[in-house]
């Protein structure tokens, strides 16, 4: 389960607007935001493109935020 809260902060740590985020992984601006939202799932290969793309190289980050155990 992907900790969305995370991701929000590492997202605005950086500074990556959500459309260029979105644009890397693929997907529309909308679909970004549903999958943020809660609304749908991000697939292996977004998570990856989103990893990448917000230069998340250490892993337990990455683990913390895209393998985290159920969170609300």
């Amino acid at each position: 389960m992907v900790n969305t809260r995370l991701l929000l902060e590492e997202i605005e740590t950086v500074g990556v607007p959500k459309a260029t985020l979105a644009e890397k992984c693929g997907i529309t601006r909308q679909a970004l935001d549903n999958k943020l939202n809660g609304k749908s799932i991000f697939t292996a290969d977004e998570a990856c493109s989103l990893a990448d793309a917000l230069r998340i190289t250490d892993k337990n980050r990455l683990l913390d935020i895209f393998f985290a155990p159920k969170v609300e």
